[in-house]
């Protein structure tokens, strides 16, 4: 068999010749379809000057994606982001669904599996305070409300390579404070759930849960739910998480609540 050829060595100055007309690109796409940066306070060049003198303490592709991330993240627009790079590696989470909770960091739902159960309080992931963590991550989040960003950045904490592990410290008051070491895989279905679902909470509250606006029968199943609530003092509608879909439901939805 021939010899593999080794791969032709990296020329540091082009690479990095290469990141800075990178974000030059960015910025001159965003002025060009962009339509809100004067509106968030961006009318020049200033806003990428600090992550092109960052460019060059990137020692891999994935440093300076973050910087990237970073950069597009100021926006604070959910429907504005980058979405990855080329030969980006894939990531998985455990079957944990975390969010903050009273300006804490809590387990809203897990897979038995984890060990883990809903109301459980982060503590530390790796070792590092859940707080730190939780900063570092929203840098890099987009999203156009402090709350969307707060989730966002939640749902990246545990993130790791596919079958590789995270030890985090949890506490609740039921079981203290314990280490438990999370695998990242996600298991298949573990955050399904019907778009629209209902109960009563109890003889006076309703409960609608709207998990997405999609599905032909969504307006119609709201409209049962609302029938078999008349009777009740109070309806609560919870859409958090909701990741959007056709606009059409959502205004068919809000006018059974406006005239």
């Amino acid at each position: 068999l021939p010899p593999i050829a080794s791969p032709p060595p990296v020329d540091p100055e082009r690479v990095r010749q290469q990141r800075l007309a990178t974000v030059e690109e960015l910025w001159r796409n965003l002025n060009e379809i962009y339509p809100a940066l004067e509106y968030k306070g961006i009318t020049n060049r200033s806003w990428i000057e600090p992550t092109l003198e960052k460019v060059p303490q990137a020692r891999t592709e994935g440093e300076f994606y973050d910087l990237l991330l970073e950069l597009v993240a100021s926006l604070k627009d959910t429907h504005t982001r980058i979405l990855s790079y080329p030969r980006q590696p894939w990531r998985e989470t455990p079957s944990v669904f975390l969010n903050e909770v009273e300006g804490k960091v809590a387990v809203i739902k897990a897979d038995p599996s984890t060990g883990l159960t809903t109301g459980d309080v982060l503590v530390a992931i790796g070792g590092q305070p859940v707080e730190k963590c939780l900063a570092t991550a929203l840098k890099q989040v987009c999203g156009s409300t402090e709350r969307a960003r707060v989730r966002g950045a939640c749902d990246r904490l545990l993130r790791g390579a596919p079958g590789s592990t995270v030890a985090v410290t949890v506490e609740s008051p039921q079981k203290g404070r314990r280490e438990i070491t999370l695998r990242c895989e996600r298991k298949d279905g573990f955050m399904a759930e019907p778009n629209l679902s209902s109960r009563p909470l109890d003889t006076s509250v309703g409960y609608v849960r709207i998990a997405g606006w999609g599905g032909s029968d969504l307006v119609a199943d709201f409209d049962r739910a609302l029938e078999s609530f008349k009777d009740c003092k109070g309806l609560i509608i919870d859409v958090r998480g909701n990741g959007g879909g056709l606009d059409q439901l959502a205004d068919e939805v809000n006018g059974r609540l406006t005239d």
